[in-house]
């Protein structure tokens, strides 16, 4: 019950990060763990990456994407953030989470559009 969120996010931003600048990039990668999915006796070489050298990747990764929440400028901006954490959290499912930050997003959206069409009501 969930979305692409690794390699759909944080993977992204991280292979940028890293340097790949493009969508080959990604391309790339996805060849390679195909390739080492599929060749027989290929999947060990993966052990040989050290498992340091990954979590500090990942750390690296993971404070990027945290570093996000500096483009937030409205009050509203944050609670919907807010709010789809707290769901993520308590639900255990991030489609939930997705759709309800995406609903609650158009509901904001909307109500501002409604608030810029609204005419000004003039003191006499």
């Amino acid at each position: 019950g969930g979305f692409p969120m690794c390699h759909g996010a944080g993977g992204m931003g991280a292979h940028a990060m890293f340097g790949g600048k493009t969508g080959g990039t990604t391309m790339i990668i996805g060849a390679i763990l195909v390739l080492t999915a599929v060749l027989p006796g290929a999947a060990q070489y993966l052990f040989l990456i050290p498992v340091p050298v990954l979590a500090a990747m990942l750390f690296a990764d993971s404070i990027q994407m945290a570093l996000l929440v500096k483009k937030l400028k409205e009050k509203a901006e944050w609670l919907i953030a807010g709010a789809v954490g707290l769901i993520s959290f308590t639900t255990h499912n991030l489609t939930v989470a997705l759709v309800c930050g995406l609903v609650m997003e158009k509901t904001w959206r909307y109500y501002l559009k409604k608030q810029a069409l609204k005419p000004e009501r003039s003191q006499t």
